[in-house]
């Protein structure tokens, strides 16, 4: 694989270009399907996935999602509920980045890009491709996870340690118009989350603009222009590729997993995303 390319496939071709590679299911978090409604149109639709899948730097870029290299996985949703679907990986020089347009419905996905890309282009490509929302105004707040678990939903008090809590809370609070993590880490089941090693959220406020929230015993939250979202997720990578594939992955509260640590004031649920 070398140089850049970009394949532009339905989701039926890329999971046979997966089956190519060795996989029976596509990797999480994407999914695919197809308009047929019949076993002819089927076998049409399929017939004309295996042409879009007869390329061999097709396959070997889509081979690096099978690898025991480290991966990203960026997963949420956008405007209007949009989901968000990307995953990448890097070996050595190379990388590759797949982004899948939203589908019919929010549990199935759309059409799939490919891009084949230099280990140098790998965070920069898939920064390119996230829902572009422009940075929140509200400045960068660093606090202790406890003192935000216990503040009240409007928290104004006087130290300069307070000020850091109610800008967080200020973010935290607010309606939200998206919402998105990303995960740096490696495989851990053929169509599951990554084994996480680093990682971060983006929160979308409603009428303000995006923040990054990395989560541990302190909680930074922080406006996302471009260059903030790249310089966190290059950090991130940098770290799994120079860390320990097998060594002990993150908890999810250390990554921010959307299942495990609630963003909503963490703990106060505002429902949906709206």
């Amino acid at each position: 694989m070398t140089g850049a390319h970009t394949w532009h496939l339905t989701s039926l071709a890329f999971a046979v270009a997966m089956e190519r590679v060795g996989r029976d299911r596509v990797p999480f978090p994407f999914t695919w399907t197809t308009d047929a409604r019949t076993a002819e149109t089927l076998l049409a639709r399929r017939s004309e996935a295996r042409r879009q899948a007869d390329d061999a730097a097709l396959l070997s870029a889509l081979s690096l999602l099978s690898s025991d290299e480290p991966q990203i996985t960026a997963c949420g949703t956008g405007e209007s509920d949009r989901p968000v679907r990307l995953r990448a990986a890097v070996a050595g020089e190379f990388g590759v980045v797949v982004a899948q347009d939203p589908g019919p419905s929010a549990d199935r996905g759309g059409d799939v890009h490919v891009h084949a890309v230099s280990r140098s282009a790998l965070v920069p490509t898939l920064v390119s491709v996230l829902p572009r929302v422009a940075a929140g105004r509200i400045a960068s707040s660093t606090a202790a996870r406890a003192d935000l678990v216990g503040a009240p939903p409007s928290y104004l008090h006087g130290s300069a340690g307070d000020d850091d809590i109610r800008r967080a809370m200020a973010v935290l609070d607010a309606p939200r118009a998206g919402l998105g993590e990303v995960v740096v880490g490696y495989a851990s089941a053929v169509d599951g989350p990554l084994a996480a090693r680093g990682g971060f959220r983006w929160i979308d406020v409603s009428g303000d603009g995006r923040y990054l929230l990395i989560s541990g015993d302190q909680v930074s939250v922080r406006p996302a222009d471009l260059h903030a979202i790249t310089s966190a997720l290059d950090d991130a990578v940098r770290r799994a590729v120079d860390g320990d594939p097998h060594g002990e992955a993150l908890p999810a509260a250390r990554v921010g997993q959307l299942d495990a640590v609630p963003v909503d004031g963490y703990g106060r649920s505002r429902g949906p995303v709206r």
